[in-house]
């Protein structure tokens, strides 16, 4: 034999260093050692050179590369669910008054006046929930979607940038609304219209949380099945709410200007906004 070439991996010959990392999904970290490396490339030196002819013997040990989760992800999902359980244990009879108004434009019309402190705060609480729900959303969108740049971001910066984003959202739409509001005097048809509007988003904000905590942790199979069924959920709320604002216009005979107004203001241009932002990443 005259030429003989080996690439050797001593992955398996390696020393292992088991201990917990930085993960929240398991792994070890594989830590080499230079005398155990040593050992065995003699050892194979030895063997080798019992061969007739030349040996090339080259040595490269090969380390897997592993994407393990930083523990930081973890804060908003689990800021989202200590939240989403007060509400559950303190306010769910509220939680179930407001479901039915979201199903039934009856009760809608209903709960619109309701001013007293146990409503007041359950709202306050779905209003907190739903920027963290939907911040928990895009980092797993950003995750099973675009794989290499979440790894390669820092994740306090991306969660600060989630929050933020939605926050503002947030106080977008509250200052839009005022506005409107005050165009029309007050208009109890409105706040009617107001309510309907934030109440879906509420409830989706209540929904997709825990589903986006199993999406984000579970295998990436599993979890696009679980966003594909979490955007779904988003697109039947954002045409059943339509629905439910178009009835309010037309029952009462609101002037189709104002329509195109919401519709441009609320719905049309954060969707382009969302689209830009995805394309620009």
């Amino acid at each position: 034999m005259d030429s003989l070439n080996l690439r050797i991996n001593l992955y398996d010959n390696l020393k292992q260093a088991f201990f917990s990392p930085d993960t929240l999904n398991g792994g070890c970290t594989i830590s080499p050692s230079a005398d155990t490396a040593l050992v065995s490339s003699t050892k194979l030196n030895n063997v080798v050179s019992s061969l007739s002819g030349d040996a090339n013997v080259m040595v490269e040990p090969i380390l897997r590369k592993t994407n393990n989760i930083p523990n930081s992800y973890i804060i908003p999902f689990l800021a989202g669910l200590v939240v989403l359980v007060v509400i559950v244990l303190r306010y769910r009879k509220y939680l179930a008054s407001i479901v039915e108004s979201a199903l039934y434009s009856f009760f809608a019309e209903k709960f619109v006046l309701e001013t007293n402190v146990p409503f007041r705060r359950t709202f306050a609480l779905l209003d907190a929930l739903s920027v963290v729900s939907f911040s928990c959303f895009s980092l797993v969108a950003l995750k099973l979607l675009n794989t290499e740049f979440f790894y390669e971001s820092k994740p306090i910066i991306l969660i600060a940038i989630a929050i933020a984003s939605f926050s503002l959202f947030r106080l977008f739409i509250s200052i839009y609304n005022y506005l409107i509001n005050s165009i029309l005097s007050n208009n109890p048809i409105f706040s009617l219209f107001q309510y309907n509007y934030f109440i879906f988003i509420r409830i989706v904000g209540f929904i997709i949380l825990p589903i986006s905590f199993v999406a984000f942790y579970a295998p990436t199979s599993v979890g696009l099945y679980l966003l594909y069924f979490m955007f779904g959920i988003l697109l039947v709320t954002l045409f059943y709410r339509l629905y439910r604002l178009t009835l309010i216009f037309v029952k009462n005979r609101i002037s189709i200007l104002y329509f195109i107004l919401y519709l441009c203001g609320l719905e049309v241009v954060p969707i382009l906004i969302v689209i830009k932002e995805v394309q620009r990443i």
